[in-house]
């Protein structure tokens, strides 16, 4: 066997369990383990038995098989998928390009198997331990916007693919090739690198802005609770008042003006008293707050609300989603007509999962699928990434003078 062929066969094996590494750990698999084995061991069957005599051919017949396995053995939103994939398309063609050029090199064989070892290891080492961990930090707070990425990557998966395996002279890189080649690789790492800071921005700004949110809802909860105090400390003041008039009716036998006393002083006391919403506290708490807040700008507030006093949801998520929505409640119910301004809030348990449905008054001539990107992406895509890391979905709709906002997530 010639040295030529040693070489392409454990790049061949290599490759396959590149390929298949990447369908079954780079997304979150959508079968039983079992299932998904088996599904990869005919893919790594078919693989392995392409002729080697037809590489563009074999290229073009790997690429759309694993392509079709991948989205079919894996969840999650295609189009976040379909970056991913051709994120590992375009750095294996590099890397394996690579290899093949070494490998067609004169030089030993065991410096040649060497080279293409240690470039498939670098291979994975840079998709699970640089690649996977930032996309997976970033498809959280990310929820759209992935496909206006795919220029960049199929733009140069174009450029990689055609100076690597389609070139006019047997498929052989010469060395000035080789150099241009690598300058398409070196410019493609620094796009890619440029690309990551860009959505580590995003990244970072997202953040900034649920800290933000946060950091005002304890501050309204502290405010409100100032107030539960200084209610509680006004009660035990006037109490000996009470008890003087009350003191007063029962030694004249006053009976009825007793109880006369005591309703209206029940009716006056139930509207300072904390409102108990449902059994979750942050939930309780994030209604207590923005009933205070559509109260001071005259907005109707009702709420139906029924949980469980523990969900599986961190308070962190609960305040992402909650907040979110009622807080682009308050803002789209300013812009209604002022007589009919409200908020409606129903909230509840199906089965294993908890269900938000809010509506709300706002501008006559809104339409949500005609509202600019900058106005949709405002709390949207934060309430968007949670539902989604909770197995649920969410819905907006717009029209005759209704917003409504519809959230269903495990609980």
């Amino acid at each position: 066997m010639r040295e030529i062929g040693v070489v392409e066969i454990l790049l061949l094996v290599l490759s396959v369990l590149s390929h298949v590494g990447m369908s079954i750990f780079l997304a979150r698999p959508r079968f039983n383990r079992v299932l998904t084995a088996l599904i990869w061991f005919v893919f790594s069957i078919v693989f392995l038995g392409l002729p080697a005599q037809h590489p563009r051919e074999n290229f073009i017949i790997s690429l759309v098989l694993n392509g079709v396995l991948f989205f079919f053995t894996t969840k999650g939103k295609p189009s976040v998928k379909g970056f991913l994939f051709l994120s590992y398309v375009c750095i294996y063609t590099c890397f394996s390009t690579m290899a093949t050029y070494v490998g067609a090199r004169q030089i030993p064989l065991a410096a040649k198997i060497i080279f293409v070892i240690l470039t498939m290891v670098v291979l994975q080492l840079l998709l699970y331990y640089v690649l996977l961990p930032k996309f997976k930090r970033f498809s959280t707070y990310i929820n759209g916007g992935w496909a206006k990425y795919y220029a960049i990557v199929i733009a140069f998966f174009i450029m990689i693919a055609a100076q690597s395996i389609y070139l006019p002279d047997e498929l052989a890189l010469s060395n000035a090739q080789f150099i241009y080649f690598m300058l398409t690789v070196a410019s493609f790492f620094v796009v890619y690198a440029s690309l990551f800071a860009s959505l580590q921005d995003a990244v970072n700004y997202e953040k900034e802005r649920r800290r933000q949110l946060h950091s005002e809802l304890l501050i309204l909860q502290v405010e409100a609770q100032e107030k539960e105090i200084e209610y509680a400390r006004q009660f035990k003041h006037d109490m000996h008042h009470h008890y003087d008039a009350l003191m007063s009716y029962a030694s004249a036998g006053e009976t009825k003006r007793i109880i006369d006393y005591i309703k209206q002083y029940m009716e006056q006391t139930a509207s300072y008293a904390p409102k108990t919403f449902c059994e979750n506290h942050t939930i309780n708490s994030i209604l207590g707050v923005y009933q205070e807040k559509a109260k001071n700008k005259g907005i109707d507030f009702e709420v139906q609300a029924s949980t469980r006093k523990t969900l599986g949801i961190a308070p962190p998520d609960i305040v992402t989603v909650f907040a979110n929505v009622i807080e682009n409640a308050l803002n789209g119910a300013e812009l209604a007509p002022k007589n009919g301004r409200y908020i409606k809030l129903d909230i509840f348990h199906k089965g294993k999962k908890i269900v938000l449905n809010c509506s709300n008054s706002c501008d006559l001539d809104l339409d949500f699928d005609d509202m600019p990107e900058q106005m949709r992406s405002t709390g949207i895509k934060s309430i968007c990434s949670v539902v989604e890391k909770h197995n649920g979905n969410c819905r907006f709709v717009a029209g005759a003078g209704q917003f409504e906002c519809i959230v269903i997530m495990d609980a």
